[in-house]
């Protein structure tokens, strides 16, 4: 938005004399150019007119490169502080890679260079050729100034993320990175964030951190947190998991008490004790999944954070966000089934016999699918043993699963010769397009400006005064009579997007109205949750769905976890995503936790992956009702 304003200066700029231009107008030229190259243009512009500017920014280019190709050691301090222009810092950092300066600046001034106030380290190790000819310097760079740590974890981090490529400098050895972050770690005042995705690192490439400098960003880590703790403002909840004898409800929720207290029904428990009971109960009564959508309950979830967590968290992409609500969900998840798991065995019922029963006898039964091979431990086993054989049987369903989709069978011979692991995001479904999630700026533009609390078009002064405050527009106009004349010019165009795409509209008297809910329902949906399994969903919710994917604001997928779910399922299971997994998977299958003496770790943990293999279940169900209602579907 802000660029397109400034673009038209192109129909009206005057090629001017080299001796006429600073450095601003320079880089200005520069950015020009590249606009132009990747055929940015105007609405109003015919052909022609498109052709005619294009010429004129090569002119421009063209006093670009002469004016830093005139820069030298004795001018370019002088000419990079003259650099005013908000962001034109950065990009002198791309001409200076593009116009090959690295060949002409000796290092002992690009050495001064790089201590400028307004040098961002990120600029500096974007470009290849700029970190190999400046190598030893940028080392020195980097083992001076603390605030590098940036640059370290950024590095470490870029094969997880989508940013731009960043260097280290050659001579940066394994042993100046240890040190260089020990003594950070040592530092005053070290981010907890930095702490916290350093004391999960594994070693790898240059980034050999020892344990014992791990072990101490821990500690500092720690350190800080119960400082915070102390002196900061917190807030606890009190969780309860009961069962009552007297209770009518099936579920009782009370949140009017101190504790948040939910209680089952034990009569109507006691009737509900065969296998298909059980499976409805996972799904309808101790809420696992959503009921609509079958989507994982306990997976992490930015839309309920506060401004204050999303300020604190951890930006890193290889840190599993840990909030509040998170952990209350975990705990409760991990509450319900503790309740429910004993409540079976006291009527001599183990859900280890009924996952068994479902690969085993129920899909077959129920929808025609072949047996699958499964054996989990003996149910009066140790809880380690328990775990064991659960990690293992899971990977084993999968792969099973994954044959049948594949071949609609399930043939044991070609299954015993995969010895690969099946990576989560990678088991398919049965299910075409199944997965709908946002993509693209379009869609963070329309979901913000409907349902973000940080979007001024929630802020009316009339109403405000009045003291009518809402959290986002989509609120304030389900709400309230909010018209186009309470908003100022800069945001019309907010506006205008929003009824581009029929989510809203302005009656005759100028008021602003929901115009397709549906539509704003399916934005919303994907705002709080981050996915929609759209075959959950009736047939105008669908076509409307089709009508935000035909404009590339939604995109599908095909998998048996979605995207929240799979990335919940290894922060659990393996450290293939986040350094702060659990790797429950790994230390059993690996033998790393059978060594260990406490049970309690062991009976927690067994909660735990009991829960997993339960979604497992409760999704490869969903596969199969979804199925045969497609398959209804197309016969009508």
């Amino acid at each position: 938005m802000l660029y397109a304003h400034n673009f038209t200066k192109i129909e009206v700029i005057e090629i001017p004399r080299f001796d006429e231009i600073d450095i601003n107008d320079a880089i200005e030229f520069f950015e020009i150019k590249r606009y132009l190259d990747e055929n940015v243009r105007c609405k109003t512009w015919t052909d022609d007119d498109f052709q005619k500017y294009k010429n004129k920014g090569k002119q421009l280019d063209s006093l670009t490169k002469r004016f830093f190709n005139s820069i030298n050691d004795n001018n370019i301090i002088q000419q990079y502080e003259s650099i005013t222009e908000y962001g034109f810092d950065s990009v002198f950092w791309m001409i200076f890679d593009n116009c090959k300066l690295y060949n002409k600046i000796s290092p002992s001034v690009f050495a001064q260079l790089i201590e400028c106030e307004k040098v961002s380290p990120y600029d500096l190790f974007l470009y290849y050729n700029i970190v190999k000819v400046y190598d030893n310097e940028l080392r020195n760079y980097i083992l001076i100034h603390d605030y590098c740590i940036k640059i370290l974890l950024t590095i470490y981090e870029q094969d997880y993320t989508e940013g731009k490529k960043h260097y280290l400098p050659d001579s940066l050895s394994s042993d100046d990175i240890n040190t260089y972050i020990e003594k950070y770690i040592n530092s005053e005042r070290p981010n907890p964030n930095h702490l916290e995705t350093i004391m999960y690192m594994h070693p790898e490439g240059k980034f050999k951190v020892s344990d014992e400098i791990r072990y101490k960003a821990k500690c500092r880590y720690d350190e800080i947190r119960d400082e915070i703790l102390q002196n900061g403002v917190s807030s606890s909840y009190g969780l309860r998991v009961t069962l009552s004898e007297d209770q009518e409800e099936r579920v009782a929720i009370d949140e009017k008490s101190e504790d948040v207290n939910i209680s089952y029904s034990i009569n109507y428990l006691k009737n509900t004790l065969d296998n298909v009971s059980i499976l409805y109960n996972l799904i309808h009564i101790f809420g696992f999944v959503d009921i609509q959508q079958m989507r994982c309950a306990q997976v992490f979830k930015k839309s309920y954070m506060s401004v204050f967590e999303v300020a604190l968290l951890n930006p890193s992409k290889k840190i599993y966000p840990i909030s509040s609500v998170f952990s209350i969900y975990q705990n409760f998840a991990q509450m319900r089934i503790v309740a429910y798991y004993n409540f079976l065995r006291q009527n001599d019922i183990f859900l280890d016999e009924f996952i068994e029963w479902f690969f085993t006898e129920y899909i077959q039964n129920e929808f025609n699918c072949p047996q699958m091979k499964i054996k989990l431990a003996d149910k009066n086993s140790d809880f380690s043993i328990k775990c064991s054989t659960i990690v293992t049987m899971f990977e084993a369903i999968i792969k099973q699963y994954t044959l049948y989709l594949k071949h609609g069978e399930i043939d044991l011979g070609l299954y015993n010769m995969s010895s690969n692991s099946i990576k989560l995001k990678d088991v398919p479904s049965a299910i075409q397009n199944k997965y709908v999630y946002g993509v693209g700026r379009e869609f963070q533009l329309l979901t913000r400006c409907l349902f973000s609390d940080q979007c001024l078009l929630s802020f009316v002064e009339r109403l405000y005064k009045q003291e009518h405050k809402y959290k986002c527009f989509f609120d304030l106009i389900e709400n309230e009579e909010v018209y186009l004349t309470d908003y100022r010019e800069e945001y019309i165009s907010l506006i205008e997007k929003l009824l581009s795409y029929d989510l809203i509209e302005v009656d005759e008297n100028k008021k602003i109205i929901i115009k397709n809910e549906l539509r704003v329902a399916i934005l919303r949906d994907l705002y709080d949750n981050d996915v929609i399994s759209q075959f959950n969903c009736s047939k105008k919710v669908r076509d409307e769905i089709s009508y935000f994917i035909s404009k590339d604001i939604l995109e599908t997928q095909s998998t048996l976890f979605s995207k929240p779910e799979y990335n919940y399922l290894n922060y659990i299971l393996n450290h293939a995503e986040y350094d702060n997994s659990l790797d429950l998977r790994n230390k059993y299958s690996h033998g790393i936790l059978q060594i260990s003496q406490d049970e309690k770790e062991h009976e927690n943990n067994y909660y735990t992956l009991l829960r997993v293999f339960i979604l497992l279940v409760l999704k490869i169900n969903d596969e199969f009702i979804l199925k045969d209602k497609l398959n209804q579907e197309d016969g009508e």
